[in-house]
């Protein structure tokens, strides 16, 4: 019985050690995984930088799909509502705001017929520094200098003309700006100032009607990049 128990107690232990020694130990990271399989020569089939590229690729192309089957359909249609709302009752007060517009239109190629000279003649002169792209000029509808080789297309944007589309639009929109406070240190006259103001209520007023579609595009712009921090549509249309 002894010797029974003696050879049970000896398999045992033999059996413990060798558990001990096949079974891999737990790691709190990949990090300590690596250097584990590495001691054991045990390759890594998947590692913490194939997870993390993989996950970036994923986000990457949701994002693509996101910003070429959503949200250019979107900008598209919001620029077209914007034309048509500002050429209802156009005086040639609106001319910079509907160059404005004009430009964004054709950036996503809603092409301009039938609108006032004037304003097209405003927005085909801003039009041709975007697309030279070259340096900083002065902008034709914003009245101060901006750096045009910001509209440069880049990256994934160069994969389908939808992608430089919504590329340039996002840029203009984004990059064009509305000088509305006069200061020394910008250049920008108080006479400056009002009549931007004027044209950034132009199109705030025209936006009003769209509001659905600019709310549903700037949410999901807000996911994708974060909140800005412009002057409220509010302000705006209503200033204090």
């Amino acid at each position: 019985m002894k010797k029974t128990i003696l050879v049970l107690l000896s398999t045992l232990l033999i059996l413990t050690t060798l558990f001990s020694q096949t079974t891999p130990k737990t790691t709190p990271s990949f990090f300590d995984l690596y250097d584990q399989n590495l001691k054991e020569q045990i390759p890594n089939y998947i590692s913490l930088d194939f997870i993390l590229t993989a996950n970036y690729l994923f986000k990457q192309q949701s994002i693509t799909h996101l910003e070429e089957s959503i949200l250019y359909p979107k900008f598209k249609k919001l620029a077209f509502g914007l034309k048509a709302n500002l050429l209802k009752g156009y005086t040639p007060h609106k001319k910079e705001a509907l160059a404005y517009v004009l430009v964004l239109n054709e950036l996503l190629g809603n092409r301009s017929v039938n609108v006032p000279k004037e304003a097209l003649g405003l927005a085909q002169k801003e039009l041709k520094l975007i697309q030279k792209h070259q340096g900083i000029m002065n902008s034709p509808i914003a009245k101060v200098r901006i750096d045009y080789t910001q509209y440069r297309v880049r990256g994934k944007y160069i994969k389908t003309p939808q992608l430089k589309s919504y590329f340039l639009a996002l840029k203009y929109m984004s990059y064009m700006p509305f000088m509305v406070n006069a200061h020394k240190a910008t250049g920008i006259s108080p006479k400056v100032a009002k009549e931007q103001m004027i044209n950034a209520r132009f199109v705030a007023i025209a936006l009003k009607p769209l509001m659905i579609e600019y709310q549903e595009i700037e949410k999901a712009i807000t996911k994708l990049s974060g909140e800005g921090d412009d002057l409220a549509l509010s302000i705006i249309v209503n200033p204090p």
